[in-house]
């Protein structure tokens, strides 16, 4: 038995050195491979220190029409000690300000809500490294509630000259517009019912045309959503483009810059409506004004 024995002992030790045994002996071998993830690490091409990381592109714009979604990819790339340079694909955290305009996910896909447009803020993390870009979400509405035909829409487009007929009364050129009130409503006089309108609202981050009939008394009217969306998403300028076509050539009624204001409006604003001589008053997030005058002024006076 003990002759046994020992054979056996000698059999397994010659197998251990015939199989590789430097896997036993040198079990953690594997950690010498780990000397990579140290921070020196590491493009495992190369051997290249990590050194910096960009996002790639840099600057991007989407444009949303109609609510249809599309997407913008984004990748990181790690720039190295040695000057070469790869895709990161793997550990890499993504960052999006602004939830209410889109996220991103894992793999750097950016998805927007169609919510609002806005800028967003993009950024790449990856073994201590930042790395930043910028995403703009433009929202576009192309409505065409009249059915005027192309070439109407082109001249609409391009008109330059002035209408001679058509008097503009409301709402006024380079009015400052806060958040969360009501839409004012576009309002013009000697329009005839044939008429068909380019009705014009742009921002960098928002877009809203519509080819409308507005019979007199010539008032139109927002879209409860069109104007929220408007106004979410602006900050700052934007302007308003307004054309007529007669049914024969196309005219400007007006050509007006507004400014969105990029809060709410925490006080009351007090103002003669000339359509009733009345003094009106319109508190902070009231969605219509009250007669101020009610009790004071009588009507007619």
């Amino acid at each position: 038995m003990r002759a046994w024995l020992f054979i056996w002992a000698w059999v397994l030790v010659a197998c251990a050195a015939a199989c590789g045994g430097g896997s036993v002996v040198n079990g953690d071998g594997g950690d010498n491979g780990d000397g990579g993830t140290s921070g020196d690490v590491d493009n495992p091409l190369t051997g290249g220190k990590l050194t910096s990381i960009t996002v790639d592109p840099p600057n991007a714009t989407i444009t949303i029409v109609n609510d249809v979604v599309v997407t913008q990819k984004f990748k990181a790339v790690g720039h190295y000690a040695d000057n070469s340079q790869k895709d990161l694909l793997t550990d890499v955290m993504w960052f999006a300000t602004n939830p209410q305009i889109g996220k991103i996910d894992g793999s750097g896909l950016y998805t927007p809500t169609t919510d609002i447009g806005g800028t967003v803020g993009i950024r790449a993390e990856s073994m201590g490294q930042k790395a930043t870009a910028q995403l703009t979400v433009k929202l576009q509405y192309l409505r065409n509630s009249a059915m005027l035909g192309a070439t109407e829409q082109n001249a609409l487009r391009n008109a330059s000259t002035f209408d001679g007929s058509v008097v503009w009364a409301y709402p006024y050129d380079k009015t400052s517009f806060p958040r969360g009130l009501g839409a004012p409503p576009l309002e013009w006089n000697n329009g005839l019912a044939p008429d068909v309108y380019r009705i014009h609202v742009e921002s960098p981050t928002y877009e809203l045309e519509d080819f409308a009939k507005v019979p007199p008394p010539s008032r139109y009217i927002w879209a409860t959503a069109d104007w929220t969306k408007f106004v979410d998403s602006t900050t700052g300028g934007s302007k308003l483009d307004v054309e007529r076509w007669n049914g024969a050539q196309a005219s400007v009624l007006v050509k007006h810059t507004w400014t969105i204001a990029p809060a709410s409006m925490r006080g009351t604003v007090y103002y003669w409506a000339n359509n009733t001589g009345r003094i009106m008053r319109l508190k902070g997030n009231a969605k219509t004004p009250d007669d101020f005058s009610a009790g004071k002024v009588p009507n007619g006076a």
